[in-house]
């Protein structure tokens, strides 16, 4: 019996939006290139990708088939096989450590605690 096809989840879509072909630009460094695509993950959201990510990046899949998730999101950046797990389980890693900043939401333009 074949193994159900993996699809991408929501959070793994969002994930992708962040691998844009600025990245960069707006981070000089390692650190602050992952922040700007995780830390928008907070709570549920950020639970639920951490698992995602271990389960994709287990040694039962395949490259081909994380290459065929990554292709389904949004990401302007690719990688070669073995370069996009690699990628994919320092992102798993990191969403294990604290944010490293804190979330803007809820704050207005001058970052004043809104309400």
């Amino acid at each position: 019996m074949a193994k159900p096809r993996l699809e991408p989840t929501p959070e793994f879509y969002q994930f992708g939006l962040g691998f844009h072909q600025d990245l960069d630009v707006r981070g000089k460094t390692e650190d602050e290139i992952w922040a700007i695509v995780l830390d928008p993950f907070t709570g549920q959201d950020r639970i639920r990708l951490r698992e995602f990510l271990d389960r994709i990046t287990r040694d039962d899949v395949s490259d081909a088939e994380l290459l065929r998730l990554w292709n389904a999101t949004p990401a302007d950046d690719w990688f070669s096989d073995g370069g996009l797990r690699i990628i994919l389980k320092q992102a798993r890693n990191r969403l294990l450590q604290p944010r490293s900043r804190p979330s803007w939401r809820g704050h207005d333009r001058s970052g004043r605690r809104r309400g």
